[in-house]
């Protein structure tokens, strides 16, 4: 046998050895394979993250669907686990309700004429707090939200959620009333209490804030809103309690409708809690929670994390999803890409991307008749662009600005059930390599030096 003839015969073994331990093991991916004669998107366990999922696709194509927040959590094997934030009945001492599938545990007292207690524990520490009322002369609930009925006076009424990092609790006004302030007691073990400079209530422990409470928004039946909310600390006797205060003018207008809804919020500051919707009071105030527009009066952000995504790709379809909580039927709004980081940048910055210098994906986006569910707009070619390029900062926002003069739509944001997600669709244009390849390179580097030899001793 020629020497050249050898050689060839080497790089033949040398390469078929490659193909079968790298293709063979799984190890490497072509993006135009096919998901194993699958008539579904199959998930790829591994690309799993805290706030998203990827997916092939039967047609070999791939999907990131990334959420604007964390939607998993990881049990106690370490293993990311979708959050499920349903009520179920607690074995723990002194409770009736849980969620506990979720990083952040949440349990109720939910029994009648026994004074409201929620109570929230991570890692380690817990704290609990109700409403300084009435013990409630009726408590129902179903999926997720715990209902107790007079808890102040004045038929009054509080509901309570889990979500992903917290409670989110309503107040609901069901007639006018004589009070504007709205006071819980809290239990907060080895934490002081102190006001944050964005208008929060902190209770901190060892020098950082374990939670933060706050207030954000109230609403009518007729779907008028105002922010003209804050919240007070008070300490008396060693007890701590927050006080709610409404503007006790918006609560008795005339053109109040009922019943009133005032939204307190409870978040625990988790190592990987993310406010990653949000929204902008004109010109330049600043909130974390929901992902609004109302034409001149204030703007709204979404933040999806890229982590995941693959770079050398191409972009066939990039879908936005919101979930709409209230709109009028002339409600529209304008969605554009933002520039700045809007967990980071301040509200003015927002603001001015969100109304005129970020770049327009969506124009006159109407919702109606949607409530209470998805809509989904898809963001069009030029956002396929950019959301390439934003993945090197591993993160792309949409800014969305009202523009139907004096209507309104509100689309949930912060809270695990209903939060904004969006589906990018693409094709692969090189094989992914999984970074536990490089593990098997002295093996072939071995094998081929063995066929070498072999093939010389031959000769």
């Amino acid at each position: 046998m020629t020497e050249n003839l050898r050689n060839k015969n080497y790089m033949k073994v040398v390469a078929i050895a490659v193909v079968v331990l790298m293709f063979g093991s799984g190890l490497v991916s072509i993006g135009i394979s096919k998901a194993s004669g699958s008539t579904i998107p199959t998930e790829l366990m591994e690309r799993r993250t805290e706030s998203s999922y990827t997916y092939l696709n039967p047609d070999g194509t791939q999907t990131l669907k990334s959420y604007s927040g964390v939607v998993n959590y990881r049990d106690s094997g370490n293993d990311l686990m979708p959050i499920d934030l349903d009520l179920r009945p607690s074995p723990a001492s002194g409770y009736d309700l849980e969620v506990t599938k979720n990083s952040v545990h949440t349990y109720f007292v939910a029994t009648p004429n026994v004074p409201v207690k929620v109570s929230l524990s991570f890692e380690g520490k817990q704290i609990s707090f109700g409403p300084d009322g009435n013990p409630p002369n009726s408590v129902t609930y179903d999926r997720n939200v715990v209902t107790y009925r007079d808890v102040y006076a004045g038929n009054i009424d509080a509901e309570y959620s889990a979500t992903s990092d917290g409670v989110k609790e309503n107040l609901v006004l069901n007639h006018a009333v004589s009070t504007n302030t709205f006071t819980f007691w809290f239990d907060a073990p080895g934490m002081s209490v102190t006001s944050t400079p964005d208008g929060q209530v902190g209770l901190q422990c060892s020098g950082h804030v374990f939670a933060t409470f706050s207030a954000l928004m109230m609403i009518d039946a007729a779907g008028a809103t105002s922010s003209d909310l804050r919240v007070e600390p008070k300490v008396i006797s060693g007890q701590t309690f927050i006080e709610v205060v409404a503007n006790p003018d918006w609560l008795t207008s005339p053109e109040r409708a009922y019943p009133i809804k005032i939204d307190p919020t409870v978040a625990i500051e988790t190592p990987d809690a993310n406010f990653w919707t949000g929204w902008v009071q004109l010109p330049g105030s600043k909130f974390d929670f929901w992902y609004n527009a109302l034409e001149d009066q204030f703007v709204g952000w979404a933040k999806f994390d890229l982590a995941t995504l693959p770079t050398d790709i191409t972009v066939t379809g990039l879908i936005h999803y919101g979930y709409v909580s209230l709109e009028d039927s002339l409600a529209t709004v304008n969605m554009r890409g933002l520039l700045s980081d809007p967990e980071i940048a301040v509200g003015s910055t927002i603001a001015t991307e969100c109304t005129s210098t970020g770049t327009l994906y969506v124009t006159g986006f109407h919702a109606f008749p949607t409530l209470n569910a998805y809509v989904s707009t898809d963001l069009g070619s030029t956002a396929y662009s950019d959301i390439v390029a934003h993945k090197s900062q591993g993160w792309f926002a949409v800014g969305m600005e009202g523009t139907s003069d004096g209507n309104w739509g509100y689309w949930y944001g912060h809270s695990n059930a209903n939060r904004p997600y969006i589906d990018v669709m693409y094709i692969l244009l090189a094989p992914e390599i999984d970074a536990s390849t490089l593990l098997f390179l002295p093996i072939l580097l071995i094998f081929a030096v063995a066929v070498r030899s072999n093939i010389g001793r031959k000769r």
